[in-house]
């Protein structure tokens, strides 16, 4: 597995982004690790177990995440830097990334807002309404749901361009 750095970082994390926002959701299995990952930042306990090490890493990674940027962020961090890419990554790379996704606005969109309200703020019993089913893509990709929600139609061009933009720049400093 190669190291992590923020360049990598920062490009898997603006494709993970857009590919929610485009998806209008995450797959299943994001969602159990969503879920989990909430239930270990908001206990704090970790399992005995041989990750423990790693895992320390990754939580108090997260809870960096949390502290400098917002809960979006944590579920896209979540969604695309597992466990064991950040708990190999040198320790200067996981502070300065940081702060680097905390300049980049374009990281967030109105999906990861919405994914973060409904695993940080509810209990885990409500059924998780952002996990991907065919007819829910079926709707939220159709003219009628940008019809009756243009707010997200614009934030999607937003955020493209955003991420367009983003790309541009990495491109012109090679």
């Amino acid at each position: 597995m190669t190291p992590l750095s923020i360049d990598g970082a920062i490009s898997s994390l603006a494709n993970a982004s857009r590919k929610i926002q485009h998806h209008n959701s995450v797959k299943i299995s994001e969602a159990k690790q969503i879920e989990k990952t909430v239930d270990l930042l908001q206990s704090g306990k970790l399992t005995d177990d041989k990750e423990t090490k790693y895992q320390k890493i990754y939580l108090k990674f997260l809870q960096k995440v949390l502290q400098v940027n917002s809960t979006s962020i944590v579920i896209l961090c979540v969604v695309e830097l597992e466990l064991s890419v950040i708990s190999i990554a040198k320790k200067n790379v996981r502070l300065n990334l940081l702060y680097v996704i905390k300049d980049i606005a374009e990281l967030n969109n109105s999906i990861l807002h919405q994914l973060a309200n409904q695993y940080f703020n509810s209990n885990n019993s409500a059924p998780h309404p952002q996990i991907e089913t065919d007819s829910q893509a079926a709707l939220m990709g159709s003219s009628k749901y940008h019809e009756q929600n243009p707010q997200e139609t614009h934030q999607d061009r937003r955020h493209e361009k955003g991420l367009e933009l983003i790309e541009r720049l990495k491109l012109a400093s090679i």
